[in-house]
Parts: C-alpha cells; sequence; structure tokens
C-alpha cells in the first residue's frame, strides 16, 4: 500500500485505483463505528478517499503507514461529521414546539402563555405570562410556523419572519397584536395589546400575525437560533408593530402582562427572550 501510495502521488492513476481497492472497505468500517448512518458513512468514506488522492504527495513512507495515515483522516473526517450533525440537532427548527422564557429582572418574566378569554374583534385567548411554562396543558407552549413557506425541519435562521400558534387545547390561536395597548402602557412607550388569533393572518397583509426573529448571537455562529439563546421578537403590522414585552401585571394565576413597545429593552430586559424545548 505505501508503494501505492508513492506511485499515486506521481499522478498514477492506476495506482490510486489500488489504493482505492485496499482502504474502502477499512475506512467504510471506521466511518460507521462513528456515525452509525449507511448513507452518511458512504459519503464520507467517500470523501476521505477524494481527499486522499488529492492530497497523497502529503504521505511521508518514514513517518508511518499509509494505512495508518488514510485512517486518521477518516476518523478525523467521521469526528467532524458527527458533530456538526449533534449541532444541527440543537437547532431551532419550522415546526418544533417552544416554551418562552421572559427576560425581566433575571428572567424572572414567566412564560409565554394564553390565559383567559380575549375580548379583541377576531380575538381567541389573551396573552400573558406565567410563572410556569405548564400552567395549563398546552397554555405555555408554541409551534414555530413560516409564513414564507419554509418547510417543517428547516433551521430558523436570525432574521427570518416566524408565526407562533399556541397549543392550548390544540389550538389555542396565534400570537397577534389586536388593539392598542393600555394608557399605562403607552406612558412607558407601548404599541399594541397582544392576544391570540383565531385566525394564522387575521388582517391579511397587515402583518399583526407575523414576528421577526432575531438572536443575540449562538454557538456556532452560523445564523441559526438555538434553545437558550437570548431573542427578540418584532412584529411586522404596518412594518412598525413593536418588539414583545412584559408590561404590568397579570390576570388571575398570570405574572405579567404582554404588549409591544418602540423600544428594544425598555427596562430591565423585558422585552428578551429564550425559546426553551418543553
Amino acid at each position: 500500500l505505501d508503494q501505492l501510495m508513492v506511485s499515486a502521488a506521481e499522478g498514477n492513476r492506476d495506482a490510486f485505483a489500488g489504493v482505492y481497492d485496499t482502504v474502502a472497505g477499512p475506512v467504510m468500517g471506521m466511518v460507521r463505528k462513528v456515525l452509525r448512518d449507511s448513507a452518511q458513512s458512504e459519503e464520507v468514506m467517500q470523501d476521505v478517499l477524494l481527499e486522499v488522492w488529492r492530497t497523497c504527495e502529503r504521505f511521508r513512507p518514514d513517518r508511518g503507514s499509509a494505512m495508518a495515515w488514510i485512517m486518521t483522516l477518516a476518523h478525523r473526517r467521521a469526528v467532524d461529521r458527527s458533530e456538526r450533525g449533534a449541532t444541527m440537532a440543537n437547532e431551532l427548527k419550522y415546526g418544533d414546539s417552544i416554551h418562552l422564557q421572559n427576560g425581566y429582572n433575571g428572567w424572572t418574566g414567566g412564560y409565554l402563555d394564553t390565559n383567559g378569554h380575549s375580548t379583541d374583534s377576531g380575538g381567541k385567548y389573551a396573552v400573558s405570562t406565567a410563572e410556569s411554562p405548564t400552567r395549563g396543558e398546552g397554555t405555555g407552549t408554541w409551534e414555530i410556523l413560516s409564513p414564507t413557506g419554509k418547510a417543517a425541519g428547516t433551521p430558523v435562521v436570525s432574521g427570518d419572519v416566524i408565526q407562533l400558534r399556541n397549543l392550548y387545547g390544540g389550538d389555542g390561536g396565534y400570537l397577534d397584536t389586536n388593539g392598542h395597548a393600555t394608557a399605562d402602557q403607552r406612558n412607558a412607550g407601548a404599541k399594541y395589546n397582544v392576544s391570540t388569533s383565531k385566525d394564522r393572518d387575521r388582517a391579511p397583509g397587515s402583518g399583526t400575525g407575523r414576528w421577526r426573529v432575531t438572536a443575540r448571537t449562538s454557538t456556532p455562529a452560523d445564523g441559526n437560533i438555538r434553545p437558550g439563546d437570548v431573542i427578540q421578537l418584532w412584529n411586522l403590522y404596518a412594518d412598525n408593530g413593536g418588539f414583545l414585552e412584559t408590561n404590568g401585571g397579570g390576570p388571575a394565576g398570570g405574572k405579567y402582562d404582554i404588549c409591544t413597545n418602540a423600544y428594544a429593552n425598555r427596562s430591565s430586559d423585558v422585552a428578551y427572550w429564550k425559546a426553551q424545548r418543553p
């Protein structure tokens, strides 16, 4: 094998064919032990052998055998693929169900929750925060949807426009701005009241049920959003619906009222949220 590698480094394709036939099986076995997935293992094995062809001139027989050199490369590639897969598994994706924790006063602002019927025209349930994400069955759980046609399973990217469907009773309505905030809230920069809507787009074209989600950062910094990232939700009503925030006391069983605000952080991180998996 060592001599075949030396010849392949000189451009001998027949020699490389011999290398391929000799190492393809061991490389596949090594990669499959790491990835435990036949399709991914086949893909990584082909990538490894292509890399061997491209870099075989770097092989030095006096530093070790060709088999050891190739198997080290195969193991490194398999581990890289495994780690990348683990990172992707942790991304928020369309179709995921989440809890949303508010950042007020050191993340003690409660969890976004439906609580009581809405009196707003076209509304379904009032929205506030609750001490627990499971105050009622599904009241604190929200499904991430795409109004722009992104498929379920697609990662959510910072800057995406999303919709949030509450899962109370299987369909607690869609997070929506509807009517003006209270006078006290408006004195602190608030813009609109928040409730859920019976319809996914209560006022088609207006943006009341659409939210632009942005993250401060994530790890890795690839643009995707992950559980635990600090995010903000900007409502798109008239392209200027304000940031989702806690503001004032909530209803019985609740913690704080919810509205939108013109300011990105009016006070004490009231407009910061973290998405958590149930």
